[in-house]
């Protein structure tokens, strides 16, 4: 059988690939929707993440055309226990090796999907080449500020983060020129939660936090703060909140966990 004449490859300079599936199953059009998705490589086949590019697979007639997306990598971690590597474990029978670990990259990739209702579309990854260079994307998301008092900024909105707690503390939005704030109680900020009750203490809200423990990620698709600590006089009770802020996109997506670690009248 011959295979018909058609593009089976976006870029012969990428050895591996990999295929993300991406169905829209709730009748929305999504327009530059956020996407986050985590995947494993072994290592021999990955080099850095300046390699790593996602492209649109659509059908185009009888061809097909591809379309190189922006994207972001991060949270790369590198499996490589050498312990396990150097120890050798040969068959009982045959004298032959076994190999029981082979050295893996994890790594998440975000990037933006156009859908319409019900659509369904493939969005492959392509690495394995150590000659590719880092790209370059164009981006309207800005990151301005020291600290926790960022403020970011996009084609949609400006937002403002209080300085002590890293809170949302004011929201511009472009298209309307309304500014939402609220500055009153619990430093004033517009996000409080996650919050605890536990009378006869006060109510005391993340918003009330004075500079938690951080991290951040800063790239062309999103910029990400994590802060994680004890609410204020409840040590024993911690929350983690995320704020992920998106290039030409109107969402900010907010991801949040409580722990209480021991038994509380709440």
């Amino acid at each position: 059988v011959k295979a018909p004449a058609k593009k089976g490859y976006w870029d012969s300079g990428w050895k591996n690939y990999l295929s993300l599936l991406i169905s829209e199953e709730n009748g929305v059009e999504r327009t530059n929707y956020p996407l986050r998705a985590t995947v494993g490589i072994m290592s021999k086949y990955f080099n850095s993440p300046d390699e790593i590019r996602v492209v649109k697979a659509e059908k185009a007639g009888s061809d097909v055309s591809y379309t190189e997306i922006p994207h972001q990598v991060y949270d790369l971690v590198r499996w490589e226990d050498q312990k396990l590597l150097s120890a050798e474990e040969r068959d009982e029978k045959t004298g032959k090796l076994i190999t029981r670990y082979h050295p893996t990259a994890t790594l998440s990739i975000a990037f933006l999907a156009n859908l319409k209702p019900y659509e369904k579309a493939t969005y492959i990854v392509f690495y394995n080449n150590a000659q590719a260079k880092k790209p370059s994307f164009r981006t309207d998301l800005r990151v301005k500020g020291k600290g926790l008092g960022k403020t970011i900024e996009n084609s949609f909105y400006k937002v403002v983060l209080h300085p002590k707690s890293g809170m949302i503390y004011e929201i511009y939005e472009k298209e309307t020129g309304i500014k939402l704030e609220h500055k009153l109680e619990t430093n004033g900020a517009i996000h409080w939660n996650p919050d605890a009750y536990s009378p006869p203490h006060a109510w005391y809200h993340c918003s009330d936090w004075e500079n938690p423990a951080y991290t951040e990620e800063a790239g062309p698709v999103f910029y990400r703060l994590i802060r994680s600590a004890p609410l204020p006089h409840f040590k024993d009770v911690v929350a983690s909140i995320t704020y992920y802020f998106y290039k030409d996109s109107p969402l900010i997506i907010i991801e949040s966990i409580m722990e209480v670690k021991n038994d509380l009248f709440l």
